[in-house]
């Protein structure tokens, strides 16, 4: 699965939360903001589209060049919406994580939506870009099945099942490496208490190392379940970091020992 932003993860979570044909795009960007004054239109007889425009001023069919301006802006930043939207529901269909369905079989139907009054004058823009009219056409009229690995993938917090078998990895590596210390520092100790006589400084030396090892195989379980709840990246930089941390102070202790 691709990286996703935070608008394209809502995007999804709509699809997988949605019930019918709510799950149409037309229906998911109901509401915003892009398309609070405006109305997009597309003709499937004609693969033609336009986007059509609240207009106040007396004369729309010659509107000003200052008023042009102001729309162009308006319509690229609504035309980047969409591409960005259907782009991302072709990728979910190419990697067959969704189904589109479609009620109607109205290939040829005009679809129009946006919150635009459709009862006062508009300015037309048109959409000259033919392969963003094609993608509309596609989209615009279907729902959207998810499929159960969509499901899944949205459940666990946006990470697909391999992403969360490497976190198990990684930690369960971390585990081992924590392992490995501890049965260091008790063979450390061995040798110590046959050959010194300072058997009980060692102890309570061992009794402080112990409760050190304790904190870190407890952090290992904190990182563990870290990685089921939050961001991986943040569960793994933060726990790994705050671990190895830990494990160089022990190191440390043991090279006091050592020394001794």
């Amino acid at each position: 699965m691709r990286t996703l932003d935070e608008e394209e993860k809502n995007l999804i979570k709509r699809i997988v939360e949605g019930q019918g044909y709510s799950r149409n795009i037309v229906n998911i960007l109901d509401g915003h903001c892009f398309l609070e004054k405006a109305i997009v239109k597309i003709d499937g007889a004609r693969k033609s589209g336009e986007v059509l425009y609240e207009s106040h001023c007396k004369t729309p069919s010659s509107p000003s060049q200052e008023e042009l301006d102001a729309l162009a802006g308006q319509q690229n930043d609504l035309l980047l919406l969409l591409i960005k939207y259907l782009m991302l529901l072709r990728y979910l269909e190419d990697e067959h994580l969704v189904t589109l369905f479609d009620p109607a079989l109205s290939s040829n139907k005009i679809v129009s939506f946006g919150d635009g009054l459709s009862n006062v004058q508009h300015i037309s823009m048109p959409i000259y870009d033919s392969n963003l009219v094609e993608l509309l056409l596609r989209y615009t009229r279907k729902e959207i099945i998810p499929s159960p690995a969509l499901r899944d993938f949205v459940s666990n917090n946006f990470r697909t099942l391999d992403e969360r078998r490497f976190s198990k990895q990684h930690a369960a590596t971390w585990t081992a490496i924590v392992l490995s210390a501890l049965i260091g520092i008790y063979g450390i100790y061995d040798g110590k208490a046959t050959s010194s006589a300072h058997i009980a400084e060692i102890q309570q030396l061992r009794a402080n190392q112990t409760a050190q090892a304790e904190k870190i195989v407890d952090d290992m379980k904190h990182l563990i379940e870290a990685i089921d709840e939050i961001d991986l990246s943040e569960a793994l930089n933060d726990g790994t970091n705050r671990i190895v941390r830990e494990l160089s102070a022990l190191q440390s202790s043991i090279e006091s020992l050592q020394e001794e």
